[in-house]
């Protein structure tokens, strides 16, 4: 597929003046990553269809993900630039979308807009599957929310925003709305998480349902909809509530509580899927913050994610023999309990490619977020204090710390600009270590169709390194574009800190 000028422009991330604070890449990395980027977003626009599904997958047998999972296809197309080069692929799917809300299905009738797979012509999956998974119309509402924001900014007709995403009438027709709807009305309902094995509440599902009722009720006061604008709020912060509420164990988030059932094997519920969850909400919290008071659990660089992250990385360095390299950063699985090695569920779990540059996106994000401050801005706590003392100890290179710093948590570069940027240079150091893991891992020369330069796999093997499961997945492919995004916005605001 030849790659259009506009797509490759978006692409590329040049990280070009750069100041010392930032631990610099190599010139292999920074290549590797803007080659990189233009592989992934033409081996995802090769997994998206005329008729607006995307496959997970090109892979039809083991395992078999020809299929359109509206979690993934939503979180595939928030990766995707918005312009008028993209529009027609953003309508499309919409419009796929759209039909499959009113498409009946095993989950019919209380629960049919949180059906989570389809078969790529659009009719119903009919086989049994973990259902409801109710992240998918939540991480849709998210996507579409910010298609709508940036092609009106753009110059975009309003009246076709309305017609084709967001109408006030009620009961609700249109596709941004009906989503909203049926979050308010299931949110507190047990489902399966996004690994598609346990059923009860989980932290991600709480986490884009809360982000996606305040994102979508100030779209809806844009849309000249006020009631339900008021509506979505209260429920948003019911929603957020709960997760204060519940999902913090002292230690650390766990992913999933109130469990129905799941694996055997999963204990612990430390999972990457926090991270992930984290990630997903960003850029939606900080355009329509709840009322949150003192509240950080929903926050990308807030202690209770940090810590959560820090110690799953800790595990994971201990359990893959890839990870006894101390000048990588570890690979990243979903829980270190995992059996599935992508093919079957009796083998053992290995590191994930949208885990792994999911923790570079985190830690260019906090670098960024914390650069375009000149302070640690996430609040000041004894909690903050470990997570910050545990970053300063090389924390996201997956070392345990041997002691916490009183006051860390302060360092700004107003009061001791020395500490705080090598603080910035830990997390972009470590962010650019989790570059080189995936690099070490993906192929380095042609080899056939899924093994290619840029090919990224599902998974990669926790011993031999080698990628296995589900070929050329999308979301891996786009995990590596948002990576890249976060990338080139911290190297930007890095750039000046302190200055």
């Amino acid at each position: 597929m030849h790659l259009p000028a506009y797509l490759l422009s978006a692409a590329l991330c040049l990280s070009t003046g750069t100041s010392m604070v930032i631990a610099q890449s190599s010139n292999t990395t920074t290549d590797f990553v803007n080659k990189q980027a233009i592989n992934s977003l033409r081996l995802l626009l090769a997994n998206t269809l005329p008729n607006g599904a995307i496959k997970a997958s090109p892979s039809t047998a083991n395992p078999d993900y020809a299929y359109h999972w509206v979690r993934d296809a939503a979180t595939v197309m928030n990766s995707v630039e918005v312009s008028q080069d993209t529009y027609k692929l953003f309508w499309t799917w919409a419009a796929f979308e759209t039909k499959l809300q009113s498409t009946q299905n095993p989950s019919s009738p209380d629960f049919t807009i949180g059906e989570p797979k389809f078969n790529l012509d659009g009719s119903a999956f009919t086989r049994d599957w973990g259902r409801p998974q109710n992240d998918g119309p939540s991480i849709r509402v998210l996507t579409l929310v910010r298609f709508a924001q940036k092609y009106l900014e753009q110059g975009g007709s309003i009246d076709e925003v309305k017609r084709q995403l967001y109408r006030s009438e009620f009961p609700a027709t249109s596709v941004i709305k009906q989503d909203l709807e049926y979050i308010t009305r299931v949110w507190d309902k047990t489902s399966v998480e996004l690994w598609e094995e346990v059923r009860g509440d989980h932290y991600h599902t709480r986490m884009v349902q809360a982000a996606a009722l305040f994102a979508g009720a100030r779209f809806a006061r844009q849309m000249n909809d006020p009631g339900a604008a008021d509506w979505y709020v209260k429920k948003g912060q019911d929603v957020y509530n709960s997760i204060t509420r519940s999902f913090w164990n002292s230690q650390y988030i766990p992913a999933s509580i109130n469990v129905v059932y799941g694996p055997s094997a999963k204990k612990s519920f430390l999972d990457s899927s926090v991270v992930l969850a984290s990630l997903q909400v960003r850029e939606a919290f900080a355009l329509a913050q709840p009322n949150i008071g003192g509240a950080t659990i929903h926050a990308f660089d807030g202690p209770e994610v940090l810590l959560t992250a820090l110690e799953t990385a800790a595990r994971f360095k201990q359990l893959y023999a890839i990870n006894k390299r101390d000048d990588l950063a570890p690979g990243i699985g979903r829980y270190t309990e995992d059996v599935y090695d992508g093919v079957t569920t009796n083998g053992a779990g290995n590191a994930w490619f949208l885990a792994t540059l999911g923790y570079a996106e985190l830690t260019y994000a906090v670098a960024g977020k914390w650069c375009s401050a000149g302070a640690v801005s996430s609040g000041s706590s004894d909690l903050l204090d470990k997570a910050v003392s545990w970053i300063q100890q090389d924390g996201f290179m997956g070392r345990r710390p041997s002691s916490t710093t009183a006051g860390s948590s302060q360092l700004s570069c107003a009061k001791n600009a020395d500490q705080f940027k090598s603080l910035i240079g830990k997390l972009t150091y470590a962010a650019d270590k989790y570059i080189a893991r995936v690099q070490t891992h993906v192929p380095q020369k042609d080899e056939g169709y899924g093994k290619s330069i840029g090919s990224l796999s599902e998974q990669f093997n926790r011993d031999s390194g080698f990628m296995q499961g589900a070929v050329e997945l999308t979301w891996s492919h786009a995990s590596f574009l948002t990576m890249n995004r976060a990338r080139k916005a911290a190297l930007d605001a890095c750039s000046r800190v302190c200055a």
